[in-house]
């Protein structure tokens, strides 16, 4: 989409504003009914909307199947995906209509948002109706700022090789508790069993086992921090036998048995301390941050690139915006990071330069990812001190 254009200038204006007034906020889900009346705002797909003051209240998101969405507040937005399209909807104004998505935008937001109508009405996991919501709808409006300014740029490899990674890690995060075995993905991903191999190591230099249990053990981390839940009952949503494999490959991967780790974050989230050591991988290498003070960073490596996965966690005490540079500078942003999250980026490149920036307090910093499987962890450390 052309930016020059009055269409893309009033939804960026829109998202920026959206973006600045939302930063510090508490969010929460809400419920809407959808309305017959008149004066709403008519969608025509499942849509994520958000509602809001000025101020500094909570931001409101629900989740619409369709019909009429009447405002809950002074400040009302409607992002809706159609098939290759975004659609913003703002109440008193022409919709905003963003077509012909590029592919690696248009399949992370088609997992966002379910394409059967009948899927909202399913009561779904405890965690799922409220924290993931939340979530998914942050991760939304990055993507649609994404969208409006065009700027994905295809990965070394092919686009379509790309689009098929991302088609399959949102099938793992979709399907965390489910059954996967190598022919069910290949499926899904629409290639044969060994193309499907061959495709994840080229792109992310690690295969189908390793990235279906990486899924599993980030969500499993996720619902042990954010949920009172029994080990037993988070081993069975993670998609594990019973308890003893789930302790075993927890403890592996992240060094702490999951009580453990439990009882670590809450004595960290009732503090205001951070705690990197909670962000431990096995099997990564360390990504190399820049001089807190280079404020020119260099240039990516020039040399052909190595395929990696790169896993980002964010141990800061605040949200974090993580963008990937362009050899030409630009800053293209992959996802904004919670405290106590991690995020599996399943197709990057050794090599790659990203930028990490804390969104209430402007800390910022740069990383080179290595040749090799590389973990980040953003903390005061890492972005110069508080």
């Amino acid at each position: 989409m052309d930016e020059n254009s009055r269409a893309a200038r009033e939804l960026l204006e829109i998202l920026r504003l959206a973006g600045a007034e939302w930063n510090g906020r508490s969010w929460r889900t809400c419920k809407v009914e959808s309305s017959p009346e008149t004066n709403v705002s008519r969608i025509e797909h499942p849509a994520f909307c958000y509602f809001w003051e000025a101020g500094d209240s909570p931001v409101e998101v629900a989740f619409v199947t369709g019909g009429g969405v009447p405002a809950r507040k002074s400040r009302t937005m409607l992002i809706e995906v159609g098939r290759g399209s975004i659609r913003i909807g703002i109440p008193g104004r022409p919709p905003l209509l963003i077509p012909d998505l590029e592919p690696a935008i248009s399949e992370r937001m088609a997992g966002l948002i379910p394409i059967e109508k009948n899927d909202a009405g399913t009561a779904g996991r405890p965690w799922q109706d409220e924290l993931e919501l939340v979530s998914a709808a942050m991760r939304l409006i990055v993507l649609a700022g994404r969208a409006a300014l065009d700027t994905v740029e295809p990965a070394e490899d092919s686009s379509g090789d790309f689009a098929v990674v991302h088609r399959l890690h949102d099938w793992f995060a979709r399907n965390p508790g489910s059954p996967a075995h190598l022919a069910d993905a290949a499926k899904q991903s629409g290639k044969a069993p060994r193309q499907l191999v061959r495709l994840l190591k080229k792109t992310t230099g690690t295969g189908f086992a390793e990235h279906l249990n990486l899924h599993r053990l980030m969500l499993a981390r996720f619902l042990l921090m954010r949920t009172d839940r029994s080990v037993v009952d988070i081993a069975r949503e993670c998609g594990f036998s019973s308890r003893e494999p789930f302790i075993r490959s927890f403890s592996k991967a992240l060094g702490w048995t999951p009580l453990q780790f439990r009882k670590a974050w809450m004595e960290v989230s009732l503090s205001s301390e951070e705690a990197p050591e909670l962000f431990q991988l096995a099997g990564r290498s360390d990504v190399q941050w820049l001089p807190p003070d280079e404020s020119e960073p260099p240039s990516p490596s020039a040399g052909k690139p190595v395929p990696i996965t790169l896993v980002v966690g964010n141990a800061l005490q605040e949200i974090v915006e993580l963008s990937e540079v362009t050899p030409h500078g630009r800053h293209l942003r992959h996802d904004l990071l919670d405290q106590g999250r991690m995020v599996l980026i399943p197709a990057t490149r050794g090599g790659s330069l990203w930028h990490v920036q804390a969104v209430e307090s402007r800390r910022s910093g740069y990383f080179l990812a290595p040749d090799s499987p590389a973990l980040a962890v953003v903390s005061s450390d890492t972005l110069g001190g508080k």
